[in-house]
């Protein structure tokens, strides 16, 4: 009895209450009605309040026709219900509900979901965080009804192209791409656009043997059987056995494809290949495709990106050369120049399938040089063929000469080997004086050279010495070196000369 004074308690004050839109949740305004049209009249409206947060439109549950804040709504208009609270501005998905499993499902995971390839194939249509696409259809969006940092885990059941696109779809190699059948990647939405990431395919490989190119020189076609599923897609990487050698621009067709140009990197970006590029003979040729064309990684393992006039890029002994390393020049010119302010110093020449080298010793001169930020002499400096034989303090043969670019100081240290067939050496010194040079054979006198540096050794010293000689210079006044010996010994050489020439 209490319990139906209170329902009519609240139905006549209801019945006080202005007229409101029907299924609000409020009970009947209007119409004269008895005991029970009362009765019925409660029990829809009881009805109306439970259900009121079921269905494809947002609850009206106050009077005014308004959601309320913290009302729950089981969302109909989606595929799969989705369970929605109320936050004062707006309907937030809590998780979807399978009413066919009885399975409450989170908004990321809950099991596989699928959806079939349309222009927009909209990711958060569906709540299953790991999602099937099958079809055909080229995808230019991912929908934009996912929450900012919401991921999606998909795996593709066919060729399905994907449309780059940076405010809609942004993938790693910066293109448009087609997923192959196996295909999988994780979507992450930014807010703005899709990013997808780790992209693999389980299935089929992304590295092929095209087997031996068929077709022309300039126009090679593939044929070799590649596995189940193939798609030629940026990041496929083929390699196959070349079978002549091309004449200028080239081009590849793999297989069930079309001719696709190979090109080479420059310093001026991706050219077309040039004559000789591709040899014959069944050489290694490796290909990477970038969705655009076929770019040529190397030929047999070994790198193209060689300068103008190089013929290889494996540097080899060469004979006679005590161990040098180098490559045979294909063409006659100069193994290298440097400027000195006023002319080009070569540092060595060749002429074709021979090798030049910096030699030392009696064979030859070998050049060094020595620069610095600060004040001083650029210099050069190199050792004369003459080896003396006479005793006494005796000039060695020139060793060398500087004229310096600029007036500084100038620290010079030498390193060679001295010797005698018979007798010993008491002492050597470097001398350094301007105008001439002593001859070989005579001897130094105290007005014709200064030692700038001196060593002194065992009355029968045969081996290796070194010395330092520091001057100052001035610009554009030319200083002459040479080694002086003293000793009591004969058959005096010197050879293995070395220098090094710093500024300070």
């Amino acid at each position: 009895m209490i319990k139906r004074l209170f329902i009519a308690s609240a139905l006549l004050f209801a019945l006080a209450l202005p007229a409101a839109a029907a299924s609000v949740g409020c009970l009947p305004t209007t119409s004269t009605f008895g005991g029970l049209t009362e009765q019925l009249n409660i029990n829809a409206a009881l009805a109306d309040r439970i259900n009121n947060s079921r269905g494809a439109t947002p609850p009206n549950v106050d009077c005014s026709g308004a959601p309320v804040e913290g009302e729950f709504w089981e969302n109909t208009g989606t595929s799969i219900p989705l369970l929605q609270i109320f936050d004062a501005t707006n309907f937030l998905s809590i998780g979807g509900l399978d009413k066919t499993n009885h399975l409450w499902l989170p908004i990321e995971g809950g099991g596989l979901g699928s959806l079939t390839a349309g222009a927009t194939t909209d990711l958060c249509s569906i709540p299953q965080d790991t999602i099937s696409i099958t079809g055909t259809t080229t995808i230019t969006s991912f929908g934009s009804s996912c929450q900012t940092g919401q991921w999606k885990r998909l795996i593709f059941g066919s060729a399905t192209p994907i449309t780059y696109n940076a405010s809609a779809i942004v993938t790693p190699t910066g293109k448009s791409i087609t997923a192959d059948n196996g295909t999988t990647a994780w979507a992450e939405y930014t807010g703005s656009a899709w990013r997808l990431m780790d992209i693999t395919n389980a299935a089929v490989p992304r590295v092929y043997y095209g087997g031996i190119g068929g077709g022309t020189a300039n126009a090679i076609t593939l044929s070799a059987t590649v596995p189940s599923g193939f798609a030629l897609s940026p990041g496929v990487r083929i390699t196959f056995l070349s079978s002549a050698a091309n004449t200028g621009a080239v081009t590849l067709t793999p297989p069930g494809g079309s001719a696709i140009a190979i090109k080479k990197a420059s310093s001026s970006g991706l050219v077309a290949l040039a004559a000789n590029d591709i040899p014959a003979g069944g050489v290694p040729v490796d290909v990477w495709y970038d969705g655009t064309q076929f770019d040529l990684l190397g030929i047999g393992g070994t790198s193209l990106s060689l300068g103008t006039g190089v013929s290889s890029a494996l540097a080899q002994p060469l004979n006679g050369n005590g161990g040098m390393i180098g490559v045979s020049p294909s063409s006659n010119g100069d193994l290298g120049a440097c400027w000195n302010g006023t002319a080009w110093i070569k540092i060595g020449s060749n002429t074709t399938g021979n090798v030049a080298s910096l030699q030392e010793g009696s064979s030859g001169g070998c050049p060094f040089w020595g620069t610095s930020s600060g004040a001083g002499a650029f210099v050069q400096v190199t050792k004369s063929s003459a080896n003396p034989s006479n005793t006494g303090n005796r000039a060695a043969g020139t060793l060398g000469a500087i004229t310096p670019l600029r007036t500084g100081n100038v620290q010079i240290t030498f390193a060679f080997s001295v010797g005698f067939s018979s007798g010993g050496l008491t002492s050597v010194a470097i001398y350094t004086g301007t105008g001439g040079a002593p001859s070989a054979g005579t001897a130094i006198s105290s007005t014709n050279g200064t030692i700038c540096g001196l060593a002194v050794a065992g009355p029968s010293y045969n081996g290796s010495m070194s010395l330092v000689c520091d001057i100052n210079m001035t610009v554009g006044t030319a200083y002459w070196f040479d080694i002086a010996y003293n000793g009591s010994g004969t058959g005096f050489s010197l050879s293995g000369i070395t220098g090094v020439a710093n500024e300070y």
